[in-house]
């Protein structure tokens, strides 16, 4: 069991807030996706705590990885911060068949960049390595060889029971597991909160009980709901203690600002912050920018035009889309055979509610269906949810370079199959189970 104090360590690791950490080992440390301030998903997230240290222990790190581009894990204001103070950290950097991390690392101030492939080991020194396991579109997991013990950071990994098992069987026995507890999204269910709670507590139950650490920490959940639309859902939100239970002895429960340090001859200690960090008011997001009609017009018509490319007969399994846009007391339809028009505001069924600028940067910006769904800025009747459902999946595969139009060209295309074969574990599991769903966790 982990007890308080402060020692000397072979391996130690401190929570900086929500996804981001430091592994430390002698003068070697490595640092995970900081996100220090401000928020992400275009103001709908915040941070639950200020860490004021945050920034400057960042900055004396060796190196660097970003999981994914989510902006809770690669966000923008703090990384140009951390390239003005630390520009020699050097950034291992995702490469994949759609992710291209040097180039926009670079953009950023960072110039001692290596690349980090699919499943492929780099050795860091003579004790130190790393090999990268992609998940679905764009999420990886990245297990660390470091102090003579091996660290899974699992982060927002979203890997069906079945293949996460055959991962951990591919590299072996883990002593630590880093993981996510809570939800990060809009929720397609009205449930209660001890229900949503409880369903937490199951999955990460799960995860555990597959990958069978010898320690675990939870962390990159330390978020909340700025959006009017989804507010509500801060209530069923998971602490750390709140997973006590289902890992006694086992669980290490850091709060902002905590480190846990580990030696050759003793199990894990923990050293609390002193004072600990209270936590940030959950404000509100204020909308400050209306979209002009003509300007929502052109956006909502291209992306009909553009699902209509990617998914090729659409419009025979998929119904229009009504959306009102609330600044504006207008009703947006998209058809997927005629295109998009405006309708009557009274018109029914309503089947999404959500802001003009919203809506523009969702069908205008780089992944906006993920950003809109992730920042659940929107709101939908439960009687309509499989419409909303059904869009909402398509737009994220068309995002991600997943739409039909680009799978059919897949076999013809053999630098592309590796991005299927480095996930052939997940994919086996989705047509075991023949389903796919957006949220759904091991």
């Amino acid at each position: 069991m982990a007890t308080v104090g402060l020692m000397s360590s072979a391996l130690s690791i401190e929570l900086l807030n929500h996804a981001s950490v430091i592994f430390q080992c002698g003068n070697f440390s490595l640092l995970f996706d900081p996100w220090f301030s401000g928020t992400c998903f275009r103001e709908n997230w915040g941070l639950r705590f200020s860490n004021p240290e945050a920034l400057d222990k960042a900055a004396s790190s060796t190196h660097l990885w970003i999981s994914h581009p989510h902006e809770d894990h690669l966000h923008i204001p703090t990384l140009k911060q951390l390239a003005e103070k630390a520009p020699k950290i050097t950034v291992l950097a995702n490469i994949s068949e759609n992710i291209s991390g040097p180039d926009f690392l670079k953009k950023l101030g960072f110039s001692n960049i290596i690349d980090l492939g699919e499943r492929k080991r780099l050795s860091l020194n003579n004790d130190i390595s790393v090999i990268r396991y992609p998940a679905s579109r764009i999420d990886n997991m990245l297990v660390v060889n470091i102090a003579g013990m091996k660290v899974l950071n699992y982060n927002d990994c979203n890997l069906p029971a079945d293949a996460l098992r055959m991962v951990v069987r591919e590299f072996g026995p883990i002593d630590i597991l880093l993981c996510n507890y809570n939800h990060a999204y809009k929720f397609w269910n009205y449930e209660s909160h001890e229900a949503v709670k409880a369903r937490l507590k199951q999955r990460f139950s799960s995860i555990m009980r597959e990958v069978r650490p010898k320690w675990v920490i939870p962390f990159a959940s330390l978020h909340y709901y700025r959006s009017p639309y989804s507010n509500y859902q801060n209530s069923s939100l998971l602490t750390p203690e709140d997973l006590a239970e289902l890992a006694p002895g086992s669980l290490l429960a850091l709060h902002v600002g905590d480190s846990v340090h580990w030696s050759q001859a003793e199990g894990p200690v923990i050293d609390r912050r002193n004072p600990a960090l209270a936590q940030s008011d959950l404000d509100e997001k204020n909308y400050k920018n209306a979209s002009e009609w003509s300007k929502i017009l052109e956006a909502c018509q291209k992306y009909c035009d553009k699902l209509r490319k990617s998914f090729p007969g659409i419009s025979l399994w998929m119904q229009p889309v009504r959306i009102l846009i609330d600044d504006q007391k207008r009703m947006i339809e998209l058809n997927f055979r005629s295109g998009a028009r405006e309708i009557p505001a009274e018109s029914t069924p309503v089947h999404m509610q959500l802001q003009s600028e919203t809506l523009v940067n969702c069908f205008t910006k780089p992944f906006g269906m993920d950003a809109l769904w992730i920042g659940a800025d929107f709101s939908f009747k439960p009687e309509v949810v499989s419409v909303v459902h059904r869009f909402v999946f398509l737009g994220m595969l068309m995002d991600n370079g997943l739409a039909a139009s680009n799978l059919i060209r897949i076999p013809f295309q053999p630098q592309r199959w590796s991005f299927f074969i480095n996930r052939r574990e997940e994919i086996a599991a989705i047509i075991k189970q023949h389903k796919f769903n957006l949220g759904e966790r091991v």
